[in-house]
């Protein structure tokens, strides 16, 4: 059911990526679809030039309809891969959106252990409720322990749809802090090795 996407097929990704984060509240009200897709494909550039990160879908009726973005959370971008993202993103977002990346990047919780950390998870709007993103979940829940990490973690704004939905899944609010008109929580969820 999920399959592992090559990272030259983001533009199949970002089809998805693109719709499921058309409103999404980090992004300013009214965004249009082109910056969103810049973004979201940025985000994509940056963390998959370290080589930790993996891009997963899920297909219905033979059409990708959920997509997942992870990496390492030990991996970060060079320095001067920070910088090129900062830059880049001021030019598709503007001055609000960097300064709120720089302070979210700034107040990540630092672990010992590995986590699989979960920049993207999106699923089309017509195809929300279905189970697509639960079952993604799941995998992303299995491959993690696979692989050894001691968990996932992720960032999301609280009171959406995606902070219950990740509630529900039995993820942990770690940490809180504002940003405009949001409060982002950063969550994490430990491995059940039992």
């Amino acid at each position: 059911m999920v399959e592992g996407l090559e990272i030259s097929r983001k533009s199949e990704a970002l089809m998805v990526l693109k719709q499921a984060f058309t409103e999404h509240p980090m992004l300013p009200l009214g965004t249009p679809i082109e910056k969103t897709e810049a973004f979201l494909e940025l985000v994509i550039d940056t963390f998959a030039a370290t080589n930790e990160t993996c891009l997963y879908g899920i297909r219905h009726e033979g059409s990708l309809a959920c997509v997942s973005f992870v990496a390492d959370s030990q991996i970060e971008p060079t320095g001067k891969a920070k910088i090129q993202f900062f830059f880049r993103l001021f030019r598709i977002m503007g001055w609000w959106l960097t300064m709120d990346f720089i302070k979210v990047m700034a107040n990540q919780p630092k672990y010992e252990a590995s986590y699989l950390d979960l920049f993207l998870l999106g699923t089309l709007p017509g195809m929300q409720g279905e189970g697509l993103g639960r079952a993604m979940l799941q995998f992303l829940f299995n491959y993690a322990l696979e692989n050894g990490y001691g968990g996932i973690v992720l960032d999301v704004a609280k009171g959406t749809p995606a902070h219950r939905f990740y509630l529900t899944e039995g993820f942990v609010v770690e940490k809180e802090f504002s940003l405009r008109n949001i409060i982002l929580s950063h969550m994490r969820r430990d491995n059940d090795p039992g």
